[in-house]
């Protein structure tokens, strides 16, 4: 099962703890940077992707241009660059990230990495498209 939180305010609104607690179950989370800070309430990504590893066994951080920050338990948080895309409207970028992402992970689950790369390309194509979503 897959869990992306939506936004700070669910975060601040559940409350953090309560969010973390709900959590039971979740293989992956797709957390957005932000989201990643609230829930763990730090101001260090890296410590936040550790900290959900406590809770997940697979956190997937999106951090916008930046590409995405991959954590496991017991390892250290992996770091993946973005597709570069032109951006006509952000609108979906995530959702089509973690579709993309999901898609490949399904496949391989071995390799994150990998899946994080299909994830951003993904994104890059939504990005071009007014409300992110590019024809079928």
């Amino acid at each position: 099962m897959s869990l992306d939180p939506s936004s700070v305010a669910v975060v601040h609104t559940l409350g953090p703890a309560a969010l973390l607690e709900a959590l039971t179950g979740v293989d992956v989370l797709f957390p957005g940077r932000d989201e990643a800070l609230a829930l763990t309430e730090t101001t260090d990504l890296r410590v936040a992707v550790r900290r959900l590893t406590e809770h997940v066994p697979l956190v997937v951080v999106t951090v916008g241009p930046e590409g995405a920050v991959l954590g496991r338990p017991g390892r250290s948080p992996q770091r993946v660059a973005a597709t570069p895309a032109t951006v006509v409207d952000t609108l979906g970028a995530g959702d089509a990230f973690a579709a993309g992402f999901l898609r490949a992970w399904a496949t391989d689950p071995v390799r994150i990495g990998s899946a994080a790369r299909e994830g951003g390309r993904v994104a890059a194509r939504a990005l071009g498209f007014v409300g992110g979503r590019p024809p079928a």
